[in-house]
């Protein structure tokens, strides 16, 4: 179990939910399309309207290797959050 998974479980103990709502809760978060989502990972498409550059520059620095690439399904590539984040504010 990763770390920010055990903060967010003993969030959970503290304000009493039971084990069923525990259990809901640490799913991992699928997107629209039934993707899992990978933890610290966003989206080309959410990366661009979160961030305001375009889906093309986030592509290609993902193709040139600058940008992490997480997970690639058939029709969504998912990025390191982190990362875009450094680059940017550069």
């Amino acid at each position: 179990m990763r770390e920010s998974e055990r903060e967010k479980l003993g969030a959970l103990l503290e304000m009493g939910r039971t084990k069923e709502e525990i259990l809901e809760a640490m799913k991992p978060k699928r997107n629209g399309n039934g993707h899992r989502r990978p933890e610290g990972g966003i989206s080309i498409r959410e990366a661009a309207r979160k961030y305001g550059v375009s889906r093309s520059n986030l592509s290609r620095w993902a193709k040139q290797g600058i940008l992490p690439v997480l997970q690639r399904t058939e029709n969504w590539l998912y990025v390191d959050e982190v990362v875009l984040r450094e680059l940017i504010q550069k």
